[in-house]
């Protein structure tokens, strides 16, 4: 029991001296959803209710407002560009026009029949077009991460955009004041050469850039700041959502900040250099936070919850959907994986141990990482990740080990189960995939056609027979299998669930099918945490359905 012996010294969590009486809270997402140059629209979202806030970015006091509160004002950029949309490429998108509206940056996606992607700038005093363009053998996963491709500098000279030729989306430098000395070519240099994820990029002046990268280590996302002329860094912030977008509005940097208490905007004074906040009305919320664990098999990592008194021996793992998505140390910048955040915690209140798994194939870790599940889903992400398991739990005295995830997550959680019998006590698969041959074939291009190299043909039907679920259901005695789905989910339709739940019925196997009437692939009642929290609860034998009222 190495890991939570040391957690007893060096990593004490605030909430397990907390009552579990005290427990009955929510999530708190507070995320600027619209903005002017003077005033933002907060939108405050829990499980249970949405409220907006209309806020000064000068003065940052807020007043009540609605969802029909309007304060953006007209963009002229998007009618300047779209004079100039049909000069460019065909597939050029995101358009991006420099501040003195010379140039117009753009971008082509590869795609799965064009498998080239494309940067490029257009100079509008003459339509000339210079280009880069690269092979993307895998899937074009800029497009996946990334919050903005391009930057340009305030005084026009310099273009700044995000690349993952290498592994690590992170920053290229173009000098606009050469274009044309390399014919048609877009030509580009890197800004620095440590491998680290960057998200997105902003300039504060002619020499400085601010941006959003996990540069620490792969779940310490924070706000730098860089002289691209000296090479001088700073840090911000800590904290950083990777999942909203940076913006300068006068003397003000706003970005968002996640943290055990939920997310909420934040704003960098860079006349003073302090952090300011918004004074909105604080909304009481389950506190989370996790401990990062980078010791495990395969080169794995992940967040862990220590049970409540830290002697337990029932252990839940967490696998997050995507696959291209990673977990969090504490609230997950994403609002839709908040609930399931607020489920963990309620577990770990409850006397067991998590395990939040970034397994091959999540984001975060770089691209090459990424596409290492390509032509084995459900085989090498399946087989990499029991090894890491068996490892942390043998380590840690936990006997007791059930696998649980959403949608990707919900599938892998069901081929761990059925590939490795005696080490799980149960699985749980929430909005999961149950059959890839029938879900691709409705689907035909999306990332996991890519992985399994297509529709199913004579040259890959054994990628989908070996990533199948029903094929091992054999293996299954009295384990635990629970498929709860969204009955309007329009991702994944329930009837993957279904079919399974009756598969494993019709086979004497023990399973619980939950079908949740009006939820899509993201549930959005509060009645549906309480029944997943429930549910989950009696799921690990801690069933109490009053620990979970919101």
């Amino acid at each position: 029991m190495w890991f939570k012996n040391t957690l007893l010294f060096s990593f004490l969590f605030a909430w397990a001296l907390t009552p579990l009486s005290t427990l009955a809270a929510d999530i708190n997402y507070a995320r600027v959803v619209e903005h002017s140059d003077t005033e933002v629209l907060i939108k405050q979202t829990t499980l249970t209710e949405e409220s907006w806030q209309r806020c000064s970015i000068q003065a940052l006091t807020c007043s009540p407002a609605s969802e029909t509160t309007k304060v953006a004002t007209a963009d002229p950029a998007p009618a300047f560009m779209n004079a100039y949309r049909a000069l460019l490429p065909a597939g050029a998108s995101s358009l991006h026009r420099s501040p003195d509206g010379r140039y117009i940056a753009f971008y082509i996606p590869a795609t799965q029949s064009r498998k080239t992607r494309t940067f490029g700038v257009m100079d509008t005093t003459d339509l000339s077009v210079y280009t880069k363009v690269e092979a993307v053998a895998y899937w074009d996963l800029l497009s996946e991460a990334l919050l903005r491709y391009y930057s340009f500098s305030p005084d026009s000279k310099t273009l700044v955009y995000l690349d993952d030729v290498k592994d690590a989306p992170t920053p290229y430098k173009v000098d606009l004041t050469k274009l044309g000395s390399a014919g048609n070519t877009l030509p580009s240099e890197r800004l620095f050469s440590k491998e680290y994820s960057v998200v997105d990029v902003v300039w504060k002046d002619a020499d400085t850039i601010y941006y959003i990268a996990n540069r620490e280590n792969p779940y310490a996302w924070a706000l730098y700041e860089l002289n691209i002329t000296t090479y001088a860094l700073k840090k911000i912030a800590d904290n950083v959502s990777y999942a909203d977008t940076l913006w300068i509005k006068g003397n003000k940097l706003m970005f968002a900040q996640n943290d055990a208490n939920g997310l909420q905007p934040a704003l960098l004074n860079m006349t003073t250099g302090a952090i300011e906040y918004f004074d909105i009305p604080v909304k009481a919320s389950l506190t989370t936070q996790g401990k990062v664990v980078t010791s495990l098999k395969e080169g794995l990592s992940g967040v862990f919850l220590l049970e409540a008194n830290k002697n337990s021996n029932t252990l839940v793992v967490w696998l997050h959907g995507g696959p291209y998505r990673q977990v969090a140390e504490e609230y997950h910048p994403y609002t839709s994986y908040g609930g399931y955040d607020w489920l963990l915690q309620k577990l770990a209140d409850n006397n067991v141990g998590v395990l939040k798994l970034d397994y091959p194939g999540s984001a975060g870790f770089g691209r090459l990482f990424a596409e290492s599940i390509t032509g084995g889903v459900g085989t090498e992400d399946a087989r990499k990740s029991a090894v890491a398991i068996k490892d942390f739990t043998t380590r840690n005295g936990y006997t007791n080990v059930y696998v649980m995830g959403n949608s990707y997550g919900g599938y892998l959680s069901l081929k761990l189960l059925v590939d490795n019998p005696t080490l799980f006590k149960g699985a749980f698969s929430i909005n999961g995939v149950a059959d890839w041959l029938t879900l691709l074939t409705q689907l035909d291009s999306s990332i996991f056609n890519v992985q399994f190299h297509g529709t199913v043909d004579d040259t890959n039907r054994d990628l989908y027979q070996k990533a199948s679920i029903y094929n091992y259901v054999d293996t299954l005695t009295n384990q635990k299998v629970v498929l709860m789905h969204g009955g309007s989910d329009k991702t994944i339709s329930y009837k993957q669930s279904e079919g399974l739940a009756t598969f494993l019925t019709l086979n004497n196997k023990s399973v619980q099918y939950v079908k949740l009437e009006g939820e899509d692939h993201v549930y959005k009642k509060p009645e549906s945490f309480e029944t997943l929290c429930s549910t989950a609860l009696t799921f690990v034998g801690r069933g109490n359905s009053m620990l979970c009222d919101l």
